[in-house]
């Protein structure tokens, strides 16, 4: 596994647990895309990028920047089905 690379084991546990925490919601965002989005790896290029820089506040911001947008797109989903 990429984690295993580095030779923090705190961080290492962490960033698997934070990844393990929000699993289910990265699940539900290929779900709750609207028509005409497309998937990216964005997200995941983010977080490599944060992870190779040791970027404390780049990885945080980079999660709380996807949940929001799946946050909007399951609230717009959950709108759209309610008329």
């Amino acid at each position: 596994m990429l984690f295993d690379l580095s030779p923090d084991k705190i961080l290492r546990r962490e960033a698997i647990r934070l990844i393990r925490l929000t699993d289910r919601y990265r699940a539900l965002a290929s779900e709750v895309r609207r028509p005409g989005e497309h998937l990216t790896a964005h997200l995941e290029h983010t977080l490599l990028q944060a992870i190779s820089k040791r970027d404390r506040e780049q990885l945080i911001h980079g999660f709380e920047r996807e949940r929001d947008k799946i946050l909007a797109s399951m609230l717009a989903t959950v709108e759209a089905r309610s008329w």
